[in-house]
């Protein structure tokens, strides 16, 4: 095994790169296999106040990595600093802790100081603790993925520095992050003038996750709106509270339904997908991959091909918004004005059932209110045409299947079926 090529040798641990006793015991040896070993065991990094863990099966690929408390990284700072410069992923806080050291990791940040020549390219952030911008552009010049959770700011000033401290940066994932300072009222007139959109060296992915009656909501939509021309994408994901009129909570005043209103706004332009709880809205012809986190140059913009829902591609230059810019009545309408079961619309059934599996699995655990009492009934009338068209539907896919003769050639598309008539009344 001496005789064999270094090439080879870190070809072989990196097919271990999952297991944790394996690359320990690589790492002793020999020299030759010993950085490409560290270099897997340290890759992945997280700063935690708590012995066990469950965040890294939750964000990532199974792969090996170390978990050390506060004191234990101070100490890998202090007598093992080359083997902080293997760190690739820095890791702090963790989900399940709920907030129980805040100040520890607020702390950590704050005096946080990493060696020259550090490799640290991805920073996930868990946990309501300040963020230093002055460390973070100290620390993390050349970071090219930021993912923080609940993290707190004082105002949209302090967000807007911390992100600008991280000029190359590809991807931002937010979620959770709050204000100590926002505002009561959600009006984008009360959002400050100052802030400057951030320097990115490449367009920026970004991905934000909030409840859409935040109140710090409508002043990261406006930071957006400023840094729309610096960002590659934008995808957002929220949930709309319960409301007497949700949709005109919704659509008049709650901050996103002022921004899919304003056909000027620019962010429009870099949006990929929108969803709201259980429905996803396409703003644009493609869902956000995991690829496009990486893309080197910006989303095609407005003039780029996009599906209408017929399925047809087009090239116009509008925004379709299915549904978001649609009344309830129009929206019913138009779903049954479809004739035909398309790609699109048997994933919005799949997505349907999962919910309504879900909501049957959770029912009996909550207590039912009387606004819930309208809901309800609609979806009991809903439940019940859906299961009156599926058993219809199935027997007559169960009849074609017994009565045709069967194929060896596997279709060129998926089969397309006629919907059955909906009744024309509601409760």
């Amino acid at each position: 095994m001496s005789q064999l090529p270094t090439e080879i040798l870190e070809l072989i641990i990196d097919c271990i790169d999952d297991d944790r006793g394996s690359l320990l015991s690589c790492s002793i040896t020999g020299r030759a296999w010993r950085a490409r070993s560290l270099a897997h065991l340290f890759r992945i990094l997280q700063v935690t106040q708590e012995p066990n863990s469950l965040d890294r099966w939750w964000s990532a690929t199974p792969v090996a990595f170390i978990r050390v408390t506060v004191d234990e990284f101070a100490r890998l700072l202090n007598e093992f600093v080359h083997l902080v410069r293997f760190i690739v992923h820095l890791q702090v806080g963790d989900w399940m802790e709920e907030g129980r050291h805040d100040a520890a990791y607020s702390a950590f940040l704050a005096d946080l100081l990493l060696p020259a020549g550090h490799t640290v390219e991805r920073l996930s952030l868990f946990g309501r603790f300040i963020l230093p911008s002055v460390r973070l552009r100290c620390n993390f010049s050349k970071l090219t993925f930021l993912r923080t959770s609940c993290s707190q700011y004082s105002d949209i000033g302090s967000f807007s520095a911390c992100i600008s401290a991280l000029p190359a940066l590809s991807h931002v994932d937010i979620g959770g992050n709050d204000f100590s300072s926002s505002r009561a009222s959600t009006a984008a007139s009360n959002v400050p003038t100052y802030l400057s959109p951030p320097a990115f060296s490449a367009p920026c992915g970004f991905k934000i996750a909030m409840d859409t009656d935040s109140p710090a909501l409508p002043e990261i939509l406006h930071w957006i709106e400023l840094a729309a021309p610096h960002m590659a994408s934008v995808s957002i994901t929220g949930s709309i509270p319960s409301y007497a009129d949700p949709w005109k909570q919704f659509t008049h005043t709650a901050p996103l339904g002022a921004l899919l209103q304003d056909p000027a706004s620019r962010m429009l332009h870099r949006i990929c997908e929108l969803d709201l709880s259980f429905e996803v809205v396409m703003l644009s012809g493609r869902r956000m991959s995991d690829s496009d986190h990486h893309r080197k140059t910006p989303d095609a913009g407005p003039t780029a091909h996009r599906r209408t829902k017929n399925g047809a591609s087009s090239s116009s230059s509008k925004f379709l918004l299915l549904s978001a810019t649609q009344t309830p009545a129009e929206r019913n309408a138009a779903l049954k004005a479809t004739k035909i079961l398309e790609v699109d619309v048997l994933q919005s059934v799949t997505n349907c059932c999962d919910a309504v599996h879900d909501i049957a699995m959770l029912a009996t655990a909550h207590k039912v209110y009387n606004y819930h009492e309208e809901p309800l009934a609609q979806l009991a009338y809903d439940l019940h045409v859906l299961g009156q068209w599926a058993q219809a539907a199935l027997l007559a896919a169960r009849a074609h299947r017994a009565t045709s003769a069967p194929s060896t050639q596997p279709p060129e598309r998926l089969p397309e079926a006629p919907l059955a008539p909906l009744p024309s009344t509601t409760p």
